[in-house]
Order: C-alpha cells, then structure tokens, then sequence
C-alpha cells in the first residue's frame, strides 16, 4: 500500500505536540495564581467592609453615649469641711470629716503653683494647651509603635492628661483598643464643656503620688510640709515626677531614680521654654529637704464639741431625708467622703465658755438625786429666730467623737415648759384669760382621788396676776386654768 507523503513544512519540527502542552500548563497555572490573587483581594475587601462596618457602628454608639465626665463629681473622695465665722468674720475650720487617716484636700487652681502646672504639661503632654483633649500626632506615633516599634516612634502610648484623667476618673486602665477608642472620645467630650485649667486642676488634685497621697495638695504637705502654692521649682518637678510610677519614684525608697526624674523633667522645662537657664540650674542645685515621718508620732484624735457632733447629726440626717440615701451608714460615707463645705451658725466664744463652764462641777449646786452628789446637765443657746449659737450636752470633759449629747438625746419629761404651751399660752389666745386675770395660788379642791399639785418650794402665794403666774410658772395657777 502506498504511505501519504510528510507536510514538507512539518517535517523540520520536533516535539510539537509537547510545547502545546507546557504552554497551557503555564496558562493553566498562572489562570489559578490570578484567582486565588482576586479571590484574596475580594476577602480582604469584603473584610474590610465588615470591619469598617463594625467600626461605624461601634464609633455611632459612642457618639450616642453618654460619655460626659462631671469634674464636680471628681471631688468625691476628698475632705469634708465644717466651718464657722470668728468674730472678725474670718473662716475658721471646725472640723475635717474623712475615713481613717487620709486626709485629701481638694485645692483650686490658683492655690496650685504654676511650677507644678508647667512641669506636668512639660512631661506629660507638651501640646496640652493647644489640642482638643486629643494629641493625633501622639496618638498615631504610639498606634505605629504598637506594630513597628522603631527609633522614633512612641512606645510608651500617647495619652494626653485630659486621656489621663479619664483614666484616673473612671478607673479602667485595660489595654483595650475599644477602651482607648472610648477613652479618646471622652477625652474629646470633657474638653468641649471645660477650660484647660479646669481639667488640670482636677488632673492636678487626684493624681497619685506615693506614700498614700492623692493630689498635689496632700503630696506638698507629706513631703515638704508647704502648701501645694508655695512649691518651688525643684520641688513641683520632684512630685510631678512620681506619679508615672510611684513606687519607683518614690524618693524615700528609691532616691536615684527619683533624682533622675526630677532631672529629667527640669531639662524637659528648660527646654520647651518654662525656665530660664538659670532657673534650670538653681532648681538643679536645690536640695530637696523631705520630711523625716519615721519622727512623727500618730496625732491624738481630738475630741469634737458638742455642737460639731450634731451639726454632723443633722446633716447625716439631711442626706438621707432630702437626697434619697437608704441608711445612715450610706450617709455618713457620703459625708466623709464627699469634700463638702459646711456652714454652721455657732458663736465660737459662747461655745468655748460653755464648755470651759461645763468642765466641772463647781458651778453647779451640790444636790442629792438618786445617789448622786451632783445631777448632770445640758444647755442649749439658740436666738429668737432659730438660730443656734452653743450646745454642752453634759458636765465633765468630753471624751471622743459624737458622744452621748444630753442637750439633743436625753429623753425627759418636759416639766414646766408644757404650762406655757399650754394653759398660759391656749388661755389668752382664746381670750378666756388676760394677763391681769386674778387667780389664787392655793391648793386645788374637788379634784379626782384630792389631787392637788404643790409649788417647787412648797409655798402658797394666794391671788396673782397671770402675768406673776407666768413668771414664776406656779403649778397651782396653770392647773386652774386648765
């Protein structure tokens, strides 16, 4: 049989069939490689989409929320004060109601020394007094150092002081990025309803500051014995110091690394324009004189006087009549804790010698009542209008807080004061007495069972005029009337 002859054109190539294969083996594979590109692209997309999503509707809710901090509120924990007027009109402090032995005293910000003001705005947000609460330049340095912790980039977290006192406010401190969104929009809110002193002044008062010290005000007495105004340079850098670590920069415990802060924010002064070179290098030099409290004994607890024990009586009293507290012993917290500011009516040299007079006995008669030599007693001092100038409730010394007050607690019998509620008083508003009315003091006749009440002194005086009868509130006369 005869072949058919080869394609001339064919004849010359070999492996045809083999390079059409490899060809869409290529094909084949770089078709899957495009796939699975757009197939990741389309997740990451559809990824972000739903995670834009989550973050709309997390950002809407916050926008929603009630994410208003009130800074009146701050004072919450800090001393309650009970004040008077001397008699030169000058405020005079009764009482500093707080628990235990911490005794925190909110001060305004003008009673704060503008050293300890530039020294917290040098070290802890150097653009405070320009940014709406928020530093973004801080804030997206620490977000990048998160991720890429090069030379440069903000480690430490990029919190403003108005995002520290949020913090501080709130209590969460939990590294959360929905804690830190929300903290940042709090931070946002607080500085669109209060000035930039405002928030440093409540920074400046609730930051802690070692050794059981909380606010600028405690820290200046603990550990300089000066008021938070009169801090010097050196000193307002040392305490500002603390609080970032105040166990490591406690200056009792550990003095290098206290010394080193204190240097470090004083060049951070000096060099954002606060202080002058020379300033620097005065407070640089300015030995630090802390106080020696391993010296100091426990101060005895002074006894309060009877009038401060039911003025706090009272007000306990107020908080849960008025403003809802369920017990007594939520009120008496409330109080403790809640830096009021109490004004009282007392004349503090009627009150003085009443209690110089009550001290013993010897102005009172020596009278037998009920195995006693001397009965006890208890006076109280109060104006026409209502006004109460000195309490004693009790002969002797006072020992202790909120003791026993006869003046206010004793229960007794009311005695002669009823006739002039009563009778005297009831006879003439409805006319059926006059003050010259004559009625006789003497015995009572006809009564049930012969009951006839005596004088005090046992003495009849026979006819009187109401008016006589009312001075010398005669039993005999009121029970008549009645």
């Amino acid at each position: 049989m005869a072949r058919r002859p080869e394609n001339p054109r064919a004849a010359g190539r070999p492996g045809r069939g083999a390079a059409r294969t490899t060809g869409l083996i290529i094909k084949g594979l770089f078709a899957t490689i495009g796939r699975v590109i757009a197939s990741f692209i389309m997740v990451c997309i559809i990824t972000g989409c739903i995670v834009a999503c989550v973050v709309a509707v997390y950002i809407l809710q916050m926008l929603s929320a009630d994410n208003s901090i009130d800074l009146e509120a701050v004072r919450m924990g800090y001393t309650s004060l009970i004040l008077a007027e001397d008699s030169e009109g000058n405020e005079v402090v009764l009482k500093r109601l707080h628990f235990g032995g911490e005794d925190r005293t909110w001060v305004d910000f003008e009673e704060i020394s503008p050293w300890v003001v530039d020294a917290a705005v040098a070290i802890e947000d150097r653009r405070f007094w320009e940014h709406g609460g928020v530093d973004w330049r801080r804030t997206f340095g620490a977000f990048v150092g998160m991720f890429m912790p090069i030379e440069g980039t903000i480690t430490g977290g990029g919190s403003t002081i108005t995002q520290q006192l949020v913090k501080n406010v709130t209590g969460d401190d939990e590294f959360r990025v929905d804690r830190k969104v929300e903290e940042i929009f709090r931070a946002l809110e607080l500085s669109t309803h209060y000035s930039r002193e405002d928030i440093l002044e409540a920074y400046l008062n609730i930051i802690p500051l070692g050794n059981g010290t909380n606010g600028i005000q405690a820290a200046a007495n603990f550990y300089f014995g000066v008021d938070a105004i009169d801090l010097t340079i050196a000193q307002s850098a040392a305490l500002v110091g603390i609080t970032q670590f105040p166990g490591r920069y406690n200056p009792y415990v550990n003095p290098e690394a206290h010394r080193y802060r204190q240097l470090h924010i004083l060049w951070e002064m000096h060099d954002q324009g606060m202080i002058t070179q020379a300033q620097h290098d005065l407070a640089v030099a300015e030995p630090l004189r802390l106080r020696d409290h391993r010296a100091e004994a426990a101060p005895p607890i002074a006894p309060t006087s009877y009038f401060v024990d039911r003025v706090i009586e009272e007000v306990i009293n107020d908080f849960m009549r008025y403003l809802g507290e369920p017990t007594r012993a939520a009120a008496n917290a409330r109080l403790m804790s809640g830096g009021y500011r109490i004004y009282t009516t007392v004349d503090l040299e009627m009150q003085a010698f009443l209690e110089e007079f009550f001290l013993t006995t010897e102005h009172f008669p020596p009278v037998v009542t009920r195995g006693n030599l001397y009965p006890q007693s208890a006076t109280v001092v109060i104006t026409p209008y209502g006004r109460i100038l000195a309490t004693v409730g009790g002969i002797g010394e006072k020992h202790g807080q909120r003791t026993f007050n006869r003046s206010t607690m004793s229960r007794r019998h009311p005695g002669s004061a009823l006739k002039t509620i009563g009778p005297f008083a009831l006879g003439i508003e409805l006319g059926t007495f006059t003050w010259s009315t004559v009625i006789e003091d003497s015995p009572l006749t006809g009564t049930p069972d012969g009951w006839s009440p005596d004088n005090h002194d046992l003495v009849f005086r026979g006819n009187m005029t109401l008016d006589e009868a009312f001075q010398r509130l005669v039993y005999p006369v009121a029970a008549k009337m009645v």
